[in-house]
C-alpha cells in the first residue's frame, strides 16, 4: 500500500478509473464499488468520522480531490490541522471534535492512528506493546470537544443525501451508529473498521464489539459487500450481481 499521493495524476483529466480508490487505502477494489453503487459521477457528498490527516488510509481523499463536497470529523488538533491543510483546496469541512452520546470534553488517547476515546483499548495495546517486540504503541491524553451526533446531523448533515460514510474511530463505533436515525441519515455506503481476525494488536472485545457493529447496520438495511482484515464495506440496497462478485460479499482477507 502506497498511502503518499501521486500529484502528476489528475483525477478530474478522465473518467475511466475515476475513483482510483486504491492508493489511498487498504480496500483495493473500493473504486470498483463506487462505480457500481454510486456510478461514475464528479460530485457527491461524503462524511468521514476519524479522519486523521485527511491522506493517510483515506477513503475519501480522492473524492474530495474530485470535486465531492465532504465532512471531516477528527478531534485531535494536530491531525485537524494536517488535514485542513491536505484539504484547504477542495471543497469539505473540518469539524475538530470526536463523537459521542453527549455534548462535552473528554480525554482521548493520541497514537497515530491507534488514536481511542477506549481507555480498556488503550490499556490492551499497550500491554501487547510490552510483549511483542515488533508493536509500539504509546498513548499520551490530550482533551478534546466531543459532540453528540445530533449534534453533528444539525450542523451539517440533514437535508443532504450522503453517497459515503466512513467511521474509523477505535472502538466507539456503536456509539456512534447507536444515535443515528437511518431513516433520516442514510447513506448508500458505510464503511467501517471491523476487525475479524484476532491479531497481536487485536483483542477479543475487539473482535466482539466488530460484531455488534455488522448485526446493527444488518438491522438496519445495510449488506456487507466488501470485506478486508480489517474494514468492512455495506451497502443501503443488496445488490443481485455485480462487478464484483455474483451476489455474495467479496472478502479481501488474503490481501491484508
Amino acid at each position: 500500500m502506497n498511502s503518499n499521493p501521486d500529484h502528476s495524476y489528475d483525477p478530474k483529466s478522465r473518467l475511466e478509473g475515476i475513483y482510483y480508490t486504491a492508493r489511498h487505502t487498504e480496500l483495493h477494489v473500493l473504486d470498483l464499488l463506487l462505480e457500481e453503487v454510486v456510478g461514475i459521477k464528479r460530485t457527491g457528498y461524503f462524511l468521514e468520522i476519524g479522519a486523521y490527516d485527511g491522506e493517510k488510509n483515506s477513503k475519501t481523499c480522492h473524492l474530495a480531490d474530485l470535486g465531492w463536497e465532504g465532512v471531516y470529523v477528527e478531534p485531535i488538533a494536530e491531525f485537524a490541522a494536517k488535514c485542513a491543510n491536505r484539504h484547504q483546496n477542495n471543497q469539505v469541512i473540518i469539524e475538530q471534535v470526536a463523537i459521542g452520546t453527549h455534548n462535552h470534553t473528554g480525554i482521548i488517547y493520541k497514537d497515530g492512528l491507534a488514536s481511542t476515546l477506549q481507555k480498556e483499548q488503550k490499556d490492551f495495546q499497550e500491554a501487547v506493546t510490552s510483549l511483542h517486540d515488533q508493536l509500539n504503541f504509546h498513548f499520551r491524553e490530550e482533551n478534546v470537544s466531543i459532540w453528540s451526533w445530533d449534534t453533528l446531523y444539525k450542523k451539517h448533515l440533514q437535508d443532504r443525501s450522503f453517497d459515503l460514510f466512513v467511521i474509523d474511530v477505535e472502538g466507539s463505533e456503536m456509539d456512534v451508529l447507536q444515535q443515528i436515525d437511518f431513516s433520516a441519515f442514510r447513506p448508500t455506503i458505510i464503511i467501517c473498521e471491523i476487525f475479524r481476525q484476532q491479531w497481536d494488536f487485536v483483542s477479543e472485545q475487539m473482535i466482539a464489539a466488530g460484531k455488534q457493529v455488522e448485526q446493527t447496520l444488518r438491522t438496519q438495511g445495510y449488506y456487507p459487500w466488501l470485506i478486508d482484515a480489517h474494514n468492512t464495506a455495506f451497502v443501503a440496497d443488496r445488490p443481485t450481481t455485480t462487478l464484483l462478485n455474483q451476489g455474495t460479499p467479496i472478502e479481501l482477507l488474503h490481501h491484508i
